[in-house]
């Protein structure tokens, strides 16, 4: 891992552990266990390391979904079953700090956040499209509100915990024609 990979694990744990109001280049140093003054060297300032976080945050994201098995999905029910496997990944104990920083970067960053929405809206059109989902805009933007919505629930109250079965048939119902 090259030293700016370092610095923005670091600054997601930081994120992830102390929130983002602790998010400094100092405590962003700690935590990688560098120097102090070697974020500063990297991201000179809060905007450019809040958009490498992003940015990493994007990547990771992506890479919970079977990316090669969305090229091949050709039904509602393969994407539905898809993104299912993809939020479990991303709720699962050693991805769920990760997604806890997604959400408040969410929140905390609307503008900047809004072009990797739109990528990702567009990742689900294409999906649906592909499967004759009427609608697919509508549709698309409504799926992803709804598995945001179930990973804050899960993150947050999760009693009971996910049913990986009822999720799939939820998603399945949203992408109805």
């Amino acid at each position: 891992m090259n030293r700016r990979e370092v610095l923005i694990d670091a600054a997601l744990m930081v994120v992830a552990e102390a929130g983002l109001k602790n998010l400094t280049h100092r405590a962003v140093d700690t935590r990688a266990g560098l120097p102090a003054g070697s974020t500063g060297n990297v991201f000179p300032n809060r905007a450019g390391l809040i958009e490498a976080l992003l940015t990493e945050l994007e990547h990771r994201d992506l890479g919970a979904f079977d990316v090669e098995a969305a090229l091949r999905v050709r039904s509602v029910r393969e994407i539905a079953e898809l993104l299912t496997r993809g939020i479990e990944t991303m709720l699962s104990p050693e991805k769920s700090p990760l997604t806890r920083v997604r959400l408040t970067m969410m929140q905390a960053y609307p503008n900047e956040t809004q072009a990797v929405h739109q990528r990702l809206l567009a990742f689900l059109e294409s999906l649906l499209i592909g499967c004759g989902v009427d609608n697919p805009q509508a549709r698309a933007r409504l799926v992803a509100a709804f598995l945001d919505g179930v990973m804050l629930h899960e993150l947050t109250v999760a009693d009971p915990p996910l049913d990986p079965a009822l999720l799939t048939r939820s998603i399945e119902r949203l992408l109805a024609s």
